[in-house]
Order: structure tokens, then C-alpha cells, then sequence
């Protein structure tokens, strides 16, 4: 017998008339507390006991994974930090269609306890419909991480972020805070750090032009923007393009 099924023939137990703590029923004009009592306990039990039986103990690759609601977790490019006793799970919230591959609502969240059950938080850095704003819809945002600032008590979001249309000519760190975990968090701004100078364990393999036919063949077609995800960096005359 699976655990799943053991539970869930005790629940049944602790439901039946007499139960198994309520061993005898009162007098019917004379009603008894501790019958009522008991059989609250009884009803308390079986609760505790079905949600024994609900719990995921494990997850299969590939496989659909819902949420506490049913459907399917979207945080795609996601990041985990652990906090108050749960994980929380931000990532790309996709959409279907071409489209899907840029920002048309923002980044998501998800609560646990034990890396199975994700509790759905909602959207917690939402896109602009403002078409000035550069966090509008259709730019894009990938990769959120969340971080705990003790020096400010808040939680800091930092994001790949692409300008409107202009791809990796105008990649960049976006950061938004927020006061709470679970958010909202608020769109500070979008930066470069350290332009001009490359992290400390790039090794020069990695400055290395990527050749047109590599990019084709490994980075989805001419463009190559796969393989620019790995790392690579693309040289045009003297300008580097770096892509982290």
C-alpha cells in the first residue's frame, strides 16, 4: 500500500459514525460535550491526515508540474532564495505565440516549503503597457534572482534586461525592489556595471569572436541569439558586445 493510500483509508476511518476516539454515542437527549469534542477531533485528524495524503513527494522532468491551483508552473529562467522558512521561486512568466519570447507580463513567483508544492504568488514585477516605459511590454527580461539587502531591509530583484526591439545592442542588469518577498517589487533602473572590463574568471576563450557557423549551427539559426546566451561574446571591429 502506497502512503498516499494508507492516508487516505485512515481519513476514512477517523470520518465513519463512531470513529475511532468517539467509542460511543451519547444519549440522544442528553447530548455529552466530550462526544462533540471528540468528533470534532476525529473531523481535525482526517483533515490532517488528507492533507498527508495530498502532499507531492516527488516531480517528474518533462512532465506537467502544477501549482497549489492546478496549473502548470510558469517561471521560466528561474531563480530560488530561501527565506522566513520557504523557498520562493521567481522566474519568466511565458506567454504563447512569437511574442512569448519577450516580456507581456512580467515575472512570477512561487512558494514552498519542500521544493515540491509551489504555492502560486502571482506576478511580482509587472510589465508597463506605457510604450515610453522600458520595462514595456515586449522588451525583454529573463533570468530574475532575488537577493536580501540587510543594510536595507529590502529584497532586491536583479534581471537580464533588453531595450524594446534592440536585443543584445542594449543588454542589461535591471534591478527593482520591493519590501516583501512576494513584492510588488518597483523598477529602479537598468544598468551596465563595470562596461569595459570583464569579470574576473572569463578566460580568453571566451572573448573570442564566435564564427557565423557556429552560431548557426548551435544558436537556432543565423542570428545565433542561443549561443550569445552561453557566454559568448560577438566582436565587430574594435567594439565588444558583452553577453553574460
Amino acid at each position: 500500500m502506497t502512503s498516499r493510500a494508507f492516508y487516505l483509508l485512515a481519513a476514512l476511518v477517523f470520518l465513519l459514525p463512531n470513529g475511532v476516539i468517539a467509542l460511543s454515542s451519547p444519549h440522544p437527549e442528553h447530548p455529552r460535550p466530550q462526544f462533540f469534542r471528540e468528533k470534532w477531533l476525529n473531523l481535525k485528524i482526517a483533515e490532517k491526515l488528507v492533507s498527508l495524503a495530498s502532499t507531492r513527494a516527488n516531480f517528474v522532468p518533462g512532465a506537467i508540474w502544477p501549482d497549489n491551483q492546478g496549473v502548470h508552473i510558469n517561471a521560466h529562467g528561474g531563480g530560488i532564495i530561501h527565506t522566513n522558512g520557504r523557498y520562493y521561486w521567481f522566474g519568466e512568466y511565458k506567454t504563447g505565440g512569437p511574442e512569448g519570447n519577450t516580456a507581456m507580463v512580467g515575472v512570477s513567483c512561487y512558494s514552498s516549503e519542500n521544493l515540491y508544492e509551489w504555492k502560486n504568488e502571482g506576478i511580482v514585477l509587472s510589465v508597463s503597457d506605457d510604450t515610453t516605459s522600458v520595462i514595456r511590454k515586449s522588451c525583454v527580461i529573463e533570468r530574475p534572482k532575488v537577493i536580501f539587502n540587510k543594510a536595507t531591509g529590502k529584497f532586491v530583484m536583479w534581471f537580464h534586461h533588453e531595450l524594446f526591439g534592440q536585443g543584445y545592442r542594449a543588454a542589461m542588469s535591471g534591478i527593482a525592489v520591493a519590501d516583501a518577498v512576494t513584492g510588488p517589487y518597483t523598477y529602479i533602473r537598468s544598468i551596465r556595471p563595470n562596461a569595459g572590463s570583464w569579470p574576473i574568471n572569463v578566460q580568453e576563450t571566451h572573448k573570442r569572436a564566435v564564427p557565423a557557423s557556429t552560431k548557426a549551427h548551435y544558436g537556432g539559426g543565423p542570428g545565433g541569439g542561443g549561443i550569445q546566451h552561453l557566454g559568448t561574446v560577438e566582436r565587430t571591429g574594435k567594439s565588444l558586445s558583452r553577453n553574460r
